[in-house]
């Protein structure tokens, strides 16, 4: 409710007496109050909220590099060591070995002796790549399978710890 003064009711402004007349006003509808609250509180609330439930992805795992040289055979990228290469990383490390060269003479990674790992076809492409990712601790040797290159000294060893 409300009250509003009018204006005056005797045509004698000496005995002017104001007036006064109520008038009965609606306010906002209470079922719209707690809607627009709940509109304006919780729709930031939401934005922020849980991603699914899922979890970010781990990083990747480092890379560690090993060229494949004609004329050279294995070499450590990170300590020029060459035949043989010899290595040493962390566990969930993924090393890679790539063929440098566009000779004709292919190359291969192969485990030699235990522990081992699964080798890799036969490269013959500059940029082929051999990559695998070495989860287990152990010294892993590796060498050249093509005729006469392991005895060459085509040969790598890498630690795992």
């Amino acid at each position: 409710m409300a009250c509003i003064l009018q204006g005056y009711r005797s045509p004698d402004p000496r005995q002017a007496v104001p007036t006064l007349s109520w008038s009965l006003t609606m306010p906002m509808p209470r079922a719209r109050m707690p809607l627009t609250w709940v509109a304006l509180l919780c729709v930031p609330v939401l934005a922020c909220g849980d991603e699914g439930g899922t979890t970010p992805a781990p990083p990747p795992a480092p890379a560690y590099d090993i060229s494949i040289i004609n004329g050279v055979g294995y070499r450590s990228d990170s300590n020029a060591t060459q035949n043989p290469a010899v290595d040493t990383v962390a566990a969930g490390t993924k090393v890679r070995w790539t063929w440098q060269n566009t000779g004709t003479v292919a190359h291969n990674v192969r485990s030699a002796g235990s522990p081992s790992f699964p080798g890799s076809g036969d490269l013959n492409t500059a940029g082929s790549t051999f990559t695998y990712t070495f989860t287990t601790p152990g010294t892993y040797n590796y060498e050249c399978t093509m005729p006469g290159h392991a005895a060459a000294g085509m040969t790598g060893t890498l630690v795992v710890q």
